[in-house]
């Protein structure tokens, strides 16, 4: 299996394999290994380009959680990621909370 893709890449060399909005480890265990990102930090749906200084890594859960939103700085996306987050775990307990009982 070649892993050079993963270990060369500058995007999570960069970050240290940790996600750049919650600090999680990206190797922590495999699905969250499997599921790590290079996210745009300006969306290249928003015209942001497809180049390494607009990359971060990602977990899969931040990833989505930004998913098209174009942030003014790396800190107003980690502070929108952050209410993402919470608002999805809110709604994860209410839908488990409805179907399990």
């Amino acid at each position: 299996m070649r892993t050079s893709h993963y270990v060369d890449d500058p995007v999570f060399l960069r970050s240290g394999f940790t996600c750049t909005y919650c600090g999680c480890d990206l190797l922590a265990d495999f699905p969250t290994f499997m599921l790590m990102a290079r996210d745009h930090l300006v969306p290249k749906s928003a015209g942001g380009p497809d180049a390494a200084e607009n990359r971060v890594a990602s977990c899969g859960v931040c990833d989505r959680a930004k998913g098209h939103v174009v942030p003014v700085d790396l800190f107003s996306a980690r502070m929108y990621v952050e209410r993402q987050r919470a608002w999805l775990v809110e709604l994860y307990e209410a839908v488990k909370a409805d179907v399990r009982g």
